[in-house]
């Protein structure tokens, strides 16, 4: 079972190899069904590129921060370039200036210096603020947070091999008595 992705995750588990699983989006905390939707459907049209993309083609009115922050936590956005501290950090710069240009096509407005869905596309590379990445007891206590579960590792892990040692049955044992 791997983490949810924005590109690839559906609404419930989705099967995305003969031997991968997807988490579901439906089931991150703070998401709901109509932000889900919203995803899915500007993912249609094109896989989304980074944080910023996703602001931009989802609909805000759907897709509030806390939308993001749940994301951004679950590891949703984890293949889009960047890590969970950096999406974090420029998270309401995305949020605003998305914001601004749907308000901006909303009313049919278009940028002095010709800005318009042609020339949109060819915008700047946006670079991500460097900070220093969520330990990795940040990173799993968020996780469990958002997702109920840790997905991407496990607070334990450090700790296998004196376990290990110590430990006189393994958990497939303990029913066996």
């Amino acid at each position: 079972v791997l983490a949810p992705d924005v590109n690839e995750s559906g609404y419930k588990f989705t099967v995305v190899g003969e031997r991968r699983l997807r988490f579901g989006l439906g089931a991150i905390r703070n998401v709901g069904h109509s932000a889900i939707d919203s995803i899915l459907k500007a993912r249609a049209e094109k896989p989304f590129t980074d944080l910023f993309d996703l602001c931009e083609r989802v609909d805000l009115r759907l897709c509030n921060k806390r939308v993001f922050e749940a994301l951004i936590a679950s590891g949703a956005l984890d293949n889009l370039g960047g890590h969970r501290a950096q999406y974090a950090a420029v998270l309401d710069s995305a949020l605003q200036e998305a914001s601004l240009k749907q308000q901006e096509a909303a009313v049919g407005q278009f940028s002095l210096l010709g800005g318009s869905e042609e020339t949109a596309s060819v915008q700047a590379p946006r670079v991500l603020p460097n900070v220093a990445s969520l330990t990795e007891s940040e990173r799993l206590t968020k996780e469990k947070e958002i997702l109920g579960f840790y997905i991407s590792g496990h607070p334990l892990e450090p700790f296998r091999v004196e376990s290990e040692l110590f430990a006189t049955h393994t958990v497939s044992q303990l029913g066996k008595w």
